[in-house]
């Protein structure tokens, strides 16, 4: 199961080949959003904690299932907890060399756009929608009771320069905050 991504997740087919996995790997790999991603299902002893695991795989289900609507709520709470902290990082001016401003516009401009590329280096803007189109869910941590932590990179290390982003999250869509570490 460790090597195999998971396109759907069927909860009893999962528990059947975790409890018959003598290593008991609480990682497993997950299609999301056309990208694979880890998720890890938080647990120490697989026997002393398979009904809180079948939890945690049901939530899981509802979240690969909808990774569309998941990934932009992750998103606007990244938005909404990490943004601030985006802007205060971005200063392309520090990071890159003035003969370097034309490739980063063009290399921005595949992802956020001319007109944004060109706020973002020349004005040193980044505005809500831009760091939305340049973060992607990495990993998910399934924790008790729906809880969720997510982490998020920033395409090709633009912003946060290899640091690691995090949203906090439940199953019932509520956000409780963001942080960056790394």
């Amino acid at each position: 199961m460790k090597n195999k991504i998971l396109k759907e997740i069927n909860v009893e087919e999962i528990i059947e080949s975790l409890k018959k996995d003598s290593k008991k790997n609480s990682y497993l790999k997950v299609l999301w959003n056309g990208k694979n991603i880890e998720v890890d299902l938080n647990f120490e002893d697989f026997e002393k904690e398979v009904d809180e695991i079948r939890e945690k795989l049901e939530n899981l289900k509802v979240l690969v299932e909808n990774s569309n609507e998941w990934d932009k709520k992750i998103k606007d709470a990244a938005g909404e907890y990490i943004l601030e902290d985006a802007q205060y990082w971005w200063e392309p001016s520090a990071d890159y060399e003035d003969e370097d401003m034309p490739g980063l516009i063009e290399d921005l401009t595949e992802i956020v756009g001319k007109e944004e590329a060109e706020k973002m280096v020349n004005d040193e803007e980044l505005s809500l929608e831009a760091f939305k189109k340049l973060i992607y869910v990495n990993s998910i941590t399934l924790n008790e009771d729906g809880n969720f932590n997510v982490s998020l990179f920033d395409i090709d290390e633009l912003i946060f320069s290899g640091h690691i982003m995090f949203v906090y999250g439940n199953i019932n869509g509520e956000f409780s905050g963001g942080d960056f570490a790394g």
